[in-house]
C-alpha cells in the first residue's frame, strides 16, 4: 500500500508541469464565464449609462424602462427625476435669461435713443435745447438706475447659492426683525402694526442674508400695499422650527401667483414690478435666502384681504 502511494505522488510531482496548459485553460473558462454572467447582470443598467449619456448630448427621448428588474427601475426612476428637474431649473433659467435681456434691453434702447437725439442737436444746432437736455438726462438717470437694480439683483440671487457654510452661525431673528420694524414705523408712522415676536429666537445662518431677507420682505410691504394699509407680523419660535408670518392689508396678488408660488431664477409678478420700477427679483430673492437655509415659503390670501408670507426656518 505505501509503495502503491508513493508511485501515485512521483507520477504526480514527476508529471506537474504537463497540468499548467490545463490549468491555464480552466482559468480562462471561469473568468470568461463570470465576465459573461456579470456582463448579462449589469446590461439593463449599461443600456440606462447609455441613454442618459445621449440625453446629456441634448436628446429629449425618455430613458426606456421595459424589460427592467425591480432594482434596474428604480435606477432609471432616480435618474429619470433627476433630468425632469435638470430641464425643468434648465427652462426656468432660459426663461429668467431672457426676460433679463430684454429687461435690460428696454433702458440701453431709451438711452440710446436719447444720446443720439442730443447729438443730433449739438450737430444741427451747436447747443442743446436747455429743456431738452434736461429731461433727456433726468430719463437716461432712471433708466441707469433701473439697470442698474436689476444687475444688482441678478448677481445677488447668483451669490446667494455661494455662501459657504463657515459664514453660518446662531442669529437673533427677533433682533433683526424688530430692527426692520423699527426702520418700517420711521418711514410709515401711519401704518397700523399688529406684532406678535417671540423674544430671542434665533436660527442658524448668514446674518447678511438674513437681513437682506427682511429688507426684501418689508420693501416689498412698503411698495405694494397702501402706507396706511394693517400689517400683522409674527415670529414664533417652536421645538424645531422657527415661523415668520407677514399679512398686509393691501391688493395681495392673483389666483395664478398664489398657486404657481416663486421658483428659483424666476421673475415674479412682472406686472407689479413695471408698475413699482422694481426689478420683479425680490420674492426671488427672498425664497433664494430661504432654501439657503434649509426652510420653506408659502404665499397665501391674508385674512386682511392681502398677501400672506409664511417661511418655516428648522432651528
Amino acid at each position: 500500500m505505501a509503495t502503491f502511494v508513493g508511485e501515485i505522488i512521483g507520477l504526480t510531482l514527476t508529471n506537474r508541469w504537463d497540468l499548467w496548459p490545463l490549468a491555464t485553460l480552466v482559468g480562462a473558462g471561469i473568468v470568461c464565464l463570470f465576465w459573461l454572467a456579470a456582463r448579462i447582470t449589469l446590461r439593463p443598467i449599461l443600456r440606462v449609462i447609455e441613454e442618459t449619456q445621449e440625453i446629456a448630448r441634448g436628446s429629449r427621448a425618455a430613458l426606456g424602462a421595459s424589460g427592467q428588474g425591480h432594482e434596474q427601475s428604480i435606477l432609471t426612476d432616480s435618474i429619470e427625476g433627476i433630468l425632469t428637474q435638470l430641464r425643468a431649473s434648465q427652462e426656468a433659467m432660459s426663461t429668467f435669461l431672457a426676460d433679463a435681456s430684454h429687461e435690460l434691453k428696454t433702458p440701453l434702447t431709451v438711452i440710446k435713443g436719447y444720446v443720439e437725439l442730443m447729438s443730433e442737436q449739438l450737430a444741427t444746432r451747436n447747443e442743446l435745447n436747455p429743456d431738452f437736455a434736461g429731461k433727456a438726462l433726468a430719463k437716461m438717470s432712471l433708466e441707469a438706475t433701473r439697470m442698474q437694480a436689476l444687475i444688482a439683483d441678478l448677481l445677488f440671487v447668483a451669490k446667494v447659492g455661494d455662501v459657504k457654510s463657515g459664514t453660518m452661525a446662531q442669529v437673533n431673528l427677533s433682533d433683526l426683525l424688530m430692527s426692520e420694524l423699527e426702520s418700517l414705523r420711521d418711514l410709515q408712522p401711519e401704518r397700523p402694526l399688529v406684532l406678535n415676536v417671540d423674544s430671542d429666537v434665533e436660527v442658524f445662518g448668514n446674518k447678511a442674508l438674513l437681513q437682506q431677507l427682511l429688507a426684501n420682505i418689508f420693501s416689498n410691504l412698503r411698495r405694494h400695499t397702501a402706507a396706511s394699509a394693517t400689517a400683522r407680523i409674527a415670529l414664533l419660535g417652536g421645538a424645531t422650527w422657527v415661523v415668520l408670518s407677514i399679512n398686509d392689508a393691501g391688493p395681495g396678488l392673483s389666483d395664478e401667483a398664489y398657486e404657481t408660488g416663486v421658483s428659483h431664477f424666476k421673475r415674479f409678478d412682472k406686472s407689479r414690478s413695471r408698475e413699482t420700477g422694481g426689478t420683479g427679483l425680490g420674492m426671488s430673492i427672498i425664497q433664494s435666502i430661504v432654501e439657503r437655509h434649509g426652510g420653506r415659503m408659502r404665499l397665501s390670501k391674508s385674512d386682511l384681504g392681502g398677501l400672506r408670507t409664511r417661511i418655516w426656518f428648522p432651528r
